[in-house]
């Protein structure tokens, strides 16, 4: 291994290892460091970190880092501190699915003290650790409690040993970030809810007085404008991994990346965002032969239905096959609403019952200001000066793209790469690098693909070009030759530290790389009226609350509990009416006389005495009840 470790470095691990921390911040305990990008955060600050912090025998060192940056981390580490060094990286995961028991917790809790006795480094990501603390609460809620006791025993000795450090910790931390376990038994969401969305695209059909509150719903609460700012394929979309199982659309973190294992809370928006989904896509060839096989099967009239399929091909018309398939196949199954959640959040990553501090680096300082309240940001003198570096090199008046903006929503990120691979050069590109699942992929012009690490494009950078999405653009480390250039995308509700760590991908920024910034007319027009929005003021609307919310609810791990099995048939109670309800019912019976109590009920006609409708009301003619 080639490394070469600078003074700087050795300063921040110095003070990782053993904070400064002054009288006036007693309440901090855990720091975050600012370091700029590509000063070796990841490739030798953290292993340095991670071989210290474990050589002793009352610390077990556990790396925290983003779900998506998971595989680079372990590949990096293993690496880097295997070998010579002789450090096992022992990768934790934890999920909603796993149903542990008595000698699985076990086997885990001798796995931890066995990695503190051998100076072993856990790797592992926030969803894991929180994901375990809520299994804990879910077993003690079944009554399995002696699994729920393992397991709390585990979680209190982690507590004691475990000392966390947090790679890119200005995500990990941040202030919208929650994970959610629903419990409870799951019940049906009303099926006018729905039903009013396709009605609502209609044009209003006669519908009954509910299906108008709904649609009122929808317009005066802003869900349909909540829903229409987000982009399809790149906020929302149906998950096609076979493994996840589930019709209705789920929340995605960036274009094409959905988020594992989770989907929306707020039901209204998930069913207005799941019909944007198949209008947009349309449906595959089974899920066509599905709705076929039910129309010859089980319908009594399937002439008629499949006429109206035929008659509503028109631009303007609404797909009623598409609604055909979300009302028998999407939503009686998947539209489900559970009793009660169980919510964890970053402020118990840092929690104060640990007996050892946390320390973490990021990029960027932004966020310093919405850190946990016993977690304070804590830079060296030395690196005060970092954004206005950052700043003076994105300034600087000088072929790799970034697509942070998400412009290139038409097609994979395979496809778009082949397809920028076949317009470029043949005698000056061969490669195209991109990711695809969390992976680099090499793609040539055979066209064959394979990972970078094993390809021969690892060390031909100059005969590559670079696709990179938005998810990757951050920690990704490549060594571009001097004359590269980035092309960064723009794109709308793009944030300062998305922006920063995707041109940052060039290391040399101002010094040999440059960088060229896209956007679409659209996008630059939204951008100068949001400006002079924010600038002349407004109020903010109930739909940009329910945005926000939304957004939140993006970056939860939400994990359903999936009753997919119907229960057993049984046969209904016989109604029963007691007959002291029918003589309640019974507005001529002596019962319901309600003249024997004078002081408590009046005639009608009493209400209009000493007034001139009092003769016209005919109050001989009314009951002597009313």
């Amino acid at each position: 291994m080639n490394i070469t470790i600078r003074e700087i470095q050795i300063k921040i691990a110095n003070h990782m290892m053993q904070p400064n921390m002054t009288a006036d911040n007693s309440t901090a305990r855990n720091i975050i460091m600012q370091m700029n990008m590509g000063e070796g955060k990841t490739s030798v600050t953290l292993p340095m970190l991670a071989v210290y912090l474990s050589s002793s025998n009352l610390n077990l060192a556990r790396i925290i880092v983003l779900k998506s940056l998971f595989p680079t981390n372990y590949q990096s580490l293993r690496y880097k501190l295997g070998g010579l060094l002789n450090r096992r990286i022992f990768p934790f995961a934890c999920r909603r699915d796993m149903n542990f028991k008595d000698q699985q917790i076990n086997q885990i809790f001798e796995r931890f003290k066995h990695g503190l006795r051998n100076c072993d480094i856990i790797l592992t990501t926030p969803e894991d650790i929180l994901s375990f603390d809520l299994l804990t609460i879910d077993k003690c809620r079944r009554n399995e409690f002696n699994i729920g006791l393992s397991m709390l025993i585990v979680q209190r000795w982690l507590k004691t040993y475990a000392r966390d450090v947090l790679d890119e910790s200005d995500e990990i931390l941040h202030v919208k970030y929650q994970l959610i376990h629903t419990g409870g038994c799951q019940q049906q969401v009303d099926a006018e809810a729905y039903s009013s969305i396709e009605n609502l695209a209609d044009k209003f059909p006669p519908v009954d007085i509910q299906l108008f509150l709904i649609v009122r719903g929808l317009l005066s609460s802003e869900v349909l404008l909540v829903a229409f700012k987000k982009r399809y394929r790149v906020n929302y979309g149906v998950n096609q991994y076979l493994s996840f199982n589930r019709l209705m659309t789920a929340p995605f973190r960036a274009k094409d990346v959905v988020a594992d294992r989770t989907g929306f809370d707020h039901p209204d928006v998930a069913f207005v965002l799941t019909h944007l989904s198949y209008y947009y896509s349309g449906l595959s060839d089974l899920q066509l032969s599905q709705c076929f096989n039910r129309l010859n099967e089980k319908e009594t009239n399937p002439g008629s239905i499949y006429d109206q399929w035929v008659l509503h091909e028109g631009e303007d018309d609404l797909p009623t096959l598409i609604n055909y398939f979300l009302n028998h196949f999407v939503f009686p199954r998947e539209a489900k609403q559970f009793p009660f959640e169980v919510v964890t959040s970053d402020w118990d990553l840092s929690s104060l019952l640990r007996s050892k501090i946390i320390t973490g680096f990021s990029g960027i300082n932004d966020t310093q200001l919405l850190l946990p309240v016993h977690t304070r940001q804590c830079d060296l003198a030395e690196l005060q000066n970092i954004d206005a570096i950052v700043v003076n090199n994105l300034l600087q008046p000088e072929n790799k793209t970034t697509n942070v903006g998400a412009l290139f929503i038409n097609g994979t990120n395979r496809e778009i790469a082949i397809k920028w691979l076949n317009l470029s050069d043949r005698n000056q590109i061969d490669f195209v690098v991109y990711s695809d699942c969390d992976l680099i992929i090499v793609g040539d012009r055979q066209p064959r693909h394979c990972r970078f690490v094993t390809s021969p494009a690892s060390e031909r950078l100059d005969h590559c070009i670079f696709y990179l999405d938005e998810m990757h653009a951050r920690e990704t480390d490549f060594k571009f030759p001097v004359g590269f250039k980035a092309a960064v995308t723009l794109g709308n509700g793009l944030t300062k530290d998305r922006f920063v760590q995707a041109f940052m991908r060039t290391r040399k920024l101002g010094n040999g790389h440059a960088l060229a910034l896209w956007s679409s007319h659209k996008e630059t027009k939204d951008a100068v009226l949001k400006r002079l929005r924010d600038y002349g003021g407004t109020k903010q609307r109930l739909s940009q609350l329910l945005d926000e919310e939304q957004k939140r609810e993006l970056e939860q791990e939400l994990e359903e509990e999936r009753q997919l099995e119907r229960p057993p048939s049984v046969e209904p109670c016989k109604p029963i009416m007691h007959k002291e309800i029918e003589r309640l019912c019974d507005m001529h019976s002596d019962t319901m006389d309600l003249t024997q109590f004078p002081n408590v009920f009046r005639h009608l006609p009493y209400a209009f005495t000493g007034t001139t409708f009092l003769k016209e009301c005919q109050s001989k003619n009314l009951s002597k009840n009313i």
